[in-house]
């Protein structure tokens, strides 16, 4: 298996089946347009990274970003798909060493699902509630 920091969104673009079935499973409400147009700003942010495991095909990528606000310092989990606990783990270590550039030393993920088991499995815990409202109608 390899695992490789991808700088390009055609590379992105062979991911797109996964998030489209993300979000048919719906664990993910944005659009996998808003998505591509997203990760393709971030290409040049040093503090961002799109990182694909794979061998003959896609085993499965991770998308993160740093945040270096004082206090908040942490390693930003945008998406972790794969299937394989293999394969995930690899891209856990790559993830581990990109924030370790940045001296940061907490990692923060957002989810809908399966709180439980990312507390279990991969020694996440809750402390925060996000809370949001419409701010105006589009």
């Amino acid at each position: 298996m390899i695992i490789e920091r991808i700088y390009s969104i055609e590379r992105v673009l062979e991911c797109v089946p996964f998030e489209v079935e993300i979000r048919n499973k719906h664990r993910d409400a944005s659009k996998v347009q808003k998505m591509l147009l997203f990760v393709q700003s971030q290409f040049e942010n040093p503090m961002f990274g799109f990182w694909i495991a794979s061998e003959e095909n896609i085993l499965g990528y991770a998308v993160a970003m740093i945040s270096l606000v004082p206090g908040g310092e942490s390693l930003i989990i945008l998406r972790l798909y794969a299937k394989i606990p293999k394969v995930r783990d690899g891209l856990i270590e790559e993830l581990k060493q990109f924030a370790k550039q940045f001296g940061v030393k907490t990692a923060r993920i957002t989810v809908r699902k399966n709180v439980k088991a990312l507390t279990r499995k991969y020694k996440f815990k809750p402390v925060s509630i996000n809370m949001e409202r419409k701010i105006w109608e589009t």
